[in-house]
């Protein structure tokens, strides 16, 4: 949840600085380039974490996000019950893919953003 928060947050930040440079005309052209290609990059690191709502909404199939396999896990912590091999699966799955995911996040955030700014 922190790093879905960290994500809307650096969306919020680029578009505050693509509003930025569009009313500063002096601003040098490639810095508007280099905060679309943050904004994409977020986009699609937000797709991996979120999934993709342009696809879901047309009703066509699309693989689990890893926010949505870590909510079917813990929608299941108010039981006793073990977890199933299915939840598990999940977990190593959205633990795998995370990992890989949290690091470029960080980087984008931390490196590019930064430098943007």
């Amino acid at each position: 949840m922190g790093t879905l928060r960290a994500a809307d947050e650096a969306d919020r930040r680029v578009k505050h600085l693509k509003k930025a440079l569009a009313e500063t005309p002096t601003a040098d052209p490639s810095l508007g380039v280099e905060a679309r290609r943050i904004e994409n990059r977020l986009r699609d690191l937000n797709i991996d974490l979120r999934g993709d709502s342009t696809v879901a909404r047309r009703s066509e199939p699309t693989l689990p996000s890893i926010s949505d396999r870590v909510s079917r896990i813990t929608g299941q912590w108010n039981t006793t019950q073990a977890p199933t091999t299915t939840q598990k699966r999940n977990y190593d799955t959205a633990a795998a893919r995370f990992s890989e995911i949290l690091r470029q996040l960080t980087t984008l955030i931390e490196g590019d953003l930064v430098r943007l700014e």
